[in-house]
């Protein structure tokens, strides 16, 4: 009987220690499981463009949150009606909401994980931190078209990207070097394309892209007075237009305005846009 009891004792041990060890297993796997991954969302199409190149060869997964066939100007709509909605856990936001306030997605993903970290790439979140230039005061512009604004949007998404993910340092930095050389690298030879052509004035199609028009030292005119006064004239559009519908002394310059979301990586869609003009 002695030795029974002291066998069930035993058992009941055996059992206990299993259930614990399964139990701490389980709970091993379960913590595993709830570790986030390193993830950044946006729903700013020229903000995805310029992540992708960012964190190329890193490990850190890239979210675009809208559907990608929505254009920026409906945007403000989509981002309106999902605001209250479930949507996943994220670890950082990038967006331009000092700029665009309605394009901000930050409480929509906060609500998810109070520990997201918000980082605007139109103005610095830190104590007088640099922002981009804005050439309509209406906010409809698109400056982000605007070479200077492209190169600060860049720094700052560098800087805030290496301080939150310190392990990727070297590779953020070195896909940022690449994309600040390759856009001084365009703005000196767009000036040299402009000057070899001989351009004395700039026309553009819709006014939200005189933001770019900015980037060089011309005059911005309306069509009708680049057809009055015949100067050699760049008509910049983001689609092809009817060459019958210009003068003959205005040429066509189609440009990517980065309102879309593209397979295409950030300074790819730069150089798209330069070899659009022809010398």
């Amino acid at each position: 009987m002695h030795l029974n009891k002291f066998g069930l004792a035993q058992a009941l041990i055996q059992a206990l220690v299993f259930v614990l060890v399964m139990t701490l297993v389980t709970s091993a796997q379960a913590s595993q499981k709830s570790i986030p991954k390193k993830t950044v969302a946006t729903v700013v199409p020229v903000v995805h463009s310029l992540l992708n190149q960012m964190l190329a060869d890193t490990s850190i997964e890239i979210t675009y949150l809208p559907p990608k066939r929505l254009p920026i100007n409906r945007l403000a709509n989509w981002v309106a009606t999902h605001v209250t909605k479930k949507q996943p856990i994220i670890s950082a936001v990038v967006g331009i909401d000092a700029m665009r306030p309605a394009l901000s997605f930050y409480t929509a993903l906060r609500k998810e994980n109070i520990d997201i970290v918000q980082i605007d790439i139109a103005k610095a979140l830190l104590p007088g931190g640099e922002q981009v230039a804005i050439y309509q005061q209406n906010q409809q512009g698109y400056f982000w078209l605007n070479l200077n604004n492209a190169l600060v949007m860049a720094g700052i998404l560098r800087r805030d990207l290496t301080a939150l993910w310190p392990k990727h340092a070297a590779q953020i930095n070195k896909n940022a070097a690449k994309i600040s050389q390759q856009l001084r690298q365009l703005a000196m030879q767009l000036d040299d394309v402009l000057f070899e052509l001989n351009i004395e004035q700039l026309v553009v199609a819709q006014p939200a892209l005189a933001d770019f028009a900015v980037s060089f030292p011309l005059p911005i005119v309306t069509l009708k007075e680049a057809s009055a006064n015949g100067l050699t004239t760049l008509y910049i559009d983001k689609r092809a237009a009817k060459k019958s519908t210009l003068s003959p002394n205005i040429t066509p310059w189609i440009i990517d305005d980065f309102s879309k979301v593209s397979a295409v990586n950030y300074s790819q869609r730069w150089l798209k846009s330069s070899s659009a003009l022809k010398r």
